[in-house]
């Protein structure tokens, strides 16, 4: 049995739009997206306190901007049950989170396990 892919329109990084979500490297330039939550730390992004439920917990804006780039996973904490991906086989898994064309070296091996970058 195959393993189902979350579809991802484009990379979140090249078109990170609102300026409060963007993370910059050392040349200035957009290297990542942070979720509203981690922007803004408040209850409302967060779904904590009176957002805590399904009915106020609601997606925002900055959610619907990540669903409209990777419509396949989750947003947000009550997004649908089609963002979740699961495969039957056992714990011995490759997680690959970019192509190898994109991998820049050195790798890393941490704990035993191999981490590459990617740009």
């Amino acid at each position: 049995m195959a393993l189902a892919k979350p579809l991802v329109v484009q990379q979140i990084s090249t078109i990170c739009v609102p300026p409060e979500l963007q993370v910059t490297g050392s040349d200035l330039g957009v290297i990542a997206c942070k979720s509203a939550c981690m922007a803004f730390n408040t209850y409302q992004y967060c779904c904590r306190g009176d957002y805590i439920t399904e009915g106020t917990c609601l997606p925002t804006d900055y959610s619907m901007f990540f669903e409209n780039q990777c419509p396949d996973a989750y947003s947000y904490a009550y997004d649908d049950n089609s963002s979740t991906f699961t495969c039957s086989a056992g714990p011995d898994y490759t997680i690959i989170f970019c192509p190898s064309e994109h991998l820049l070296y050195p790798s890393v091996t941490i704990d035993g396990s191999l981490f590459f970058k990617c740009y």
